[in-house]
C-alpha cells in the first residue's frame, strides 16, 4: 500500500513504542499526527524526527479526561486537510 501523502494518527506518539511506531510510518512516507498527553516537548521532538523524513507532522493534545479535548481533533483536522 502506497503510504505517501497519506494521514495518520498514532496515540500516544510522543514516547516510548507509540514513537517508534510514528517513526517507522513517516520512515515509509506517511504523514503523521503525533497524540499525546502530557509530553509536549517528546512530541515536538518526534515531529521534527517525523519531518526529517521529508513527510509532515502535526502534534495535538488530546486527553481524554478533559471536556475541551473533543474539540482539539476537529481544529487539528482542519489544519491537516487544508496542507
Amino acid at each position: 500500500m502506497e503510504l505517501r501523502g497519506r494521514w495518520g494518527l498514532v496515540t500516544g506518539a510522543a514516547r516510548r513504542i507509540g514513537r517508534s511506531i510514528a517513526l517507522a510510518l513517516a520512515e515509509r512516507g506517511l504523514n503523521v499526527i503525533v497524540h499525546y498527553n502530557a509530553s509536549a516537548d517528546a512530541a515536538a521532538a518526534t515531529v521534527r524526527e517525523i519531518e526529517a523524513f521529508g513527510v509532515r507532522g502535526l502534534a495535538i493534545i488530546a486527553a481524554r479526561t478533559w471536556p475541551v479535548s473533543r474539540a482539539r481533533p476537529r481544529r487539528a483536522r482542519a489544519a491537516w486537510t487544508c496542507w
